[in-house]
């Protein structure tokens, strides 16, 4: 428990910097809609004026943009990335700062299991993430209701906004094993950056090509905000993925942290 609350201590302005910053990218888009939905035409017509390969890399919908949850889903985009850089950075710092400082020779002398102090780290990682995610889905209900004024589905916009939390836990699970394979990490963001991107790409991909591989290898494409819209609910292909991912990834970290070496320097 002491492990945890330190754990927890250590990464509190981290998780506060990257809240705010989401809810402020959340707050200055939305802030925008009325301006937008009062000159719709014009709007629609300057997307039409992209290209349509751009549009369809950042998922954009020319008969939705204007609706409050169309216009919501094109800023989630950006949002989304955000978000899984958190994750990744979130994973990968809270294991491989031991090292970095050269502290971890130190933490496995303590009369603790291995199998305890990964707990505990992973628990405290799990908890900033999900402290970011709760406020952000409320957040996202208050300033639609505020910026939009107009009905729209609440249960499409939660689940949307839920796919925010569910993507920082895959990237958060990458980072946690990426971490505990490859510890002697000396900058966190030369790592996590790479990945976030790689993936990113991958999602481009999937959106201009169509290809089923493309989506199944991109994380960011998991759960498609016009489906959502249309549906209200996830597909659950990913869904499972998502879950498999995150299951798996935490697994194997359990594994290799107990079995091997780890030295500060």
């Amino acid at each position: 428990m002491n492990m945890y609350i330190h754990e927890l201590k250590a990464g509190k302005r981290s998780t506060i910097i990257w809240t705010v910053t989401l809810l402020a990218i959340l707050i200055l888009y939305m802030s925008f809609y009325t301006m937008i939905k009062n000159d719709a035409d014009a709007f629609v017509k300057i997307m039409e004026g992209v290209s349509p390969v751009i549009r369809q890399a950042l998922g954009i919908a020319i008969n939705q943009i204007t609706s409050p949850l169309g216009y919501y889903s094109f800023v989630f985009s950006f949002i989304l990335f955000l978000g899984a850089l958190q994750g990744m950075n979130t994973g990968v710092n809270i294991i491989s700062k031991e090292v970095r400082d050269k502290t971890a020779d130190f933490l496995l002398t303590k009369p603790k299991t291995r199998v305890s102090i990964i707990t505990a780290k992973l628990l405290a990682g799990l908890t900033c993430i999900l402290i970011t995610g709760v406020i952000y889905i409320i957040m996202s209900a208050i300033a639609m209701s505020l910026f939009t004024g107009e009905t729209y589905n609440m249960t499409a916009l939660i689940l949307i906004s839920t796919t925010l939390l569910i993507t920082e836990l895959i990237f958060y699970t990458l980072g946690f094993l990426t971490a505990v394979i490859f510890p002697k990490i000396k900058s966190v963001i030369s790592v996590s950056l790479p990945v976030v991107f790689a993936f990113y790409f991958a999602g481009l991909m999937a959106s201009i090509t169509g290809d089923e591989l493309y989506r199944d290898l991109s994380i960011f494409k998991y759960f498609n905000p016009m489906y959502i819209i249309l549906n209200s609910s996830y597909e659950t292909k990913y869904l499972m993925l998502s879950v498999a991912i995150i299951i798996v990834g935490f697994a194997l970290s359990y594994v290799i942290y107990s079995k091997k070496d780890v030295h500060a320097v």
